[in-house]
C-alpha cells in the first residue's frame, strides 16, 4: 500500500520510505528480519544480504569485491 513517500508491503514492518536525500529500507519489524538485495536473477550473481542481529555478506558473483574509504573514494583493498 503506497501513502505519501512510504510503500508498505504485506510483511509486518516492511516498508520503503523516501524523503529528496534519501532512500530507506526496513525489513520488518523484528530486530531478527533479513534484508536480501541481489543483482542479477539470484545470489550467485551478486548481492548484499544484512542479516537482523547477525552478520552481513556481500557476495561479488564472479568478480572480486573491492571496499573503498568514503572519504578518501580509495580502494580499502580487496575481498576475494
Amino acid at each position: 500500500m503506497a501513502t505519501g513517500n512510504e510503500l508498505r508491503f504485506g510483511a509486518a514492518g516492511a516498508r520503503v520510505t523516501a524523503t529528496s536525500s534519501q532512500l530507506t529500507l526496513f525489513a520488518g519489524d523484528l530486530d531478527g528480519d533479513d534484508l536480501l538485495l541481489y543483482a542479477g536473477n539470484d545470489a550467485a550473481d551478486g548481492g548484499i544480504e544484512i542479516m537482523g542481529n547477525a552478520q552481513m555478506d556481500i557476495r561479488s558473483g564472479l568478480a572480486v569485491s573491492e571496499p573503498v574509504e568514503p572519504g578518501l573514494r580509495a580502494s580499502a583493498g580487496l575481498i576475494p
